[in-house]
């Protein structure tokens, strides 16, 4: 099973409830670059000093953790991968700067950190597991409480905290933005060795921004055009003789999906699994309710000749062509994409029709919240998920 979302944040709680006379009160609330992380470190020092600490530090730590099982035989071998992105340590307490009558009561040790203010140098906290993978980037505080006797564990605690890499700045115009397009062409017969060649283009038109936004109406326009085999100039007054390739007319004969593309590497073990999100933008069967968004403007058929050759010559043949356009906007509600090496997310947009005539372009994701929000804006409370042949619910990453 599929599961994708965030970590939980767990504190050490209230000073009774810590370990060896450590416990830890802070902030589990979601952070953005430039964040302060800060927390109050209690330590009672009758139970310090009665469990051999001598010294106690702070971490703030970020990690990206990989797993992968690789059957050989009747064995299954299990591959771990770690790599720390992250990593800002300050001491808090030492023994070793107070007399010994000190060791008595209790003490409160504040602490803060500042995550990096740049929004796209951080992944965001993620949590993926699937059959015989798993992986994740996690944020957390770490507290460590060193022992004097060597065969004796130091104190850890770790809490972790979720975040989330998106801008302060509004969100762009995607009304008045300039546009960028994929456009695709291909020849097709009827038949699968004779006959003449029809032509089929399609043509896909977004917002030319350097990446698109979670939680925002993006518009999309979908563009087909397809074009009959060479038929005689006889044909020109009959348009029914165009019956092959006819475009897609309605919103749902155009499916647009969403595929989130996870790869995981575990000691150069690789693993690919693809979370595919259907009725972006109300196309396809899956569209329901949103397909009423989507408008559609369908042109005439018209005769194209061609095949005639210098100024006085007449056609010979020519093709009968129909456009059909389509417009609508849709909203991205995954996790963003990235890149740590052993963990890796790419999203890409899959438009398809009858027959499979549109480009396949990939777009980077991140997240823009606007200006004017106190609070990051959230999708439904889940999401419909296919993954490979099965159908599971997938966790909306900010739930």
């Amino acid at each position: 099973m599929l599961k994708i979302g965030f970590g939980r944040a767990i504190s050490g709680g209230p000073l009774n409830e810590g370990q060896d006379g450590i416990s830890l009160d802070y902030d589990k609330r979601l952070k953005k670059p430039g964040s302060i992380v800060s927390g109050v470190v209690k330590l009672d020092l009758g139970i310090v000093g009665q469990k051999g600490i001598e010294d106690v530090t702070v971490e703030l730590v970020g990690i990206v953790k990989t797993r992968v099982v690789v059957q050989r035989g009747d064995t299954a071998v299990t591959y771990r991968s770690r790599s720390i992105f992250l990593s800002q340590s300050s001491p808090l307490w030492s023994k070793s700067t107070l007399p010994s009558t000190s060791l008595v009561g209790y003490t409160s040790l504040p602490f803060t950190f500042t995550l990096p203010p740049e929004s796209r140098s951080l992944p965001p906290s993620y949590t993926f597991s699937a059959y015989r993978i798993n992986g994740s980037v996690q944020y957390y505080i770490k507290i460590t409480g060193r022992k004097a006797a060597w065969y004796k564990f130091n104190v850890r605690i770790y809490a972790p905290f979720p975040f989330l890499p998106y801008d302060e700045n509004p969100p762009p115009a995607m009304d008045i933005a300039p546009r960028r397009f994929v456009r695709e062409e291909v020849m097709m017969r009827k038949g699968v060795l004779f006959g003449g060649q029809a032509k089929v283009e399609g043509r896909i038109t977004l917002p030319d921004i350097s990446s698109l936004p979670l939680f925002q109406d993006i518009p999309i326009t979908i563009h087909v055009r397809t074009q009959s085999k060479p038929l005689p100039t006889s044909s020109s007054l009959d348009p029914s003789t165009f019956t092959f390739p006819l475009p897609p007319l309605t919103p749902d004969a155009v499916e647009l999906n969403m595929q989130c593309i996870t790869f995981v590497n575990a000691r150069g073990h690789t693993r690919e699994r693809i979370t595919e999100f259907e009725g972006m933008g109300g196309f396809g069967k899956a569209g329901g309710s949103e397909r009423a968004k989507v408008r559609v403007d369908v042109g005439q058929v018209t005769w194209i000749p061609e095949g005639g050759r210098g100024e006085k010559k007449e056609a010979k043949e020519g093709r009968w062509s129909q456009d059909v356009t389509f417009k609508s906007t849709m909203k991205l509600t995954c996790p963003p994409s990235f890149d740590m090496g052993i963990l890796r997310i790419r999203v890409r947009l899959i438009p398809q029709s009858l027959p499979s005539l549109i480009p396949y372009p990939s777009f980077d994701v991140h997240v823009v919240r606007p200006r004017d929000e106190g609070h990051l804006p959230r999708p439904g409370k889940y999401l419909q998920a296919r993954y490979q042949s099965s159908y599971y619910l997938l966790r909306n990453l900010f739930q």
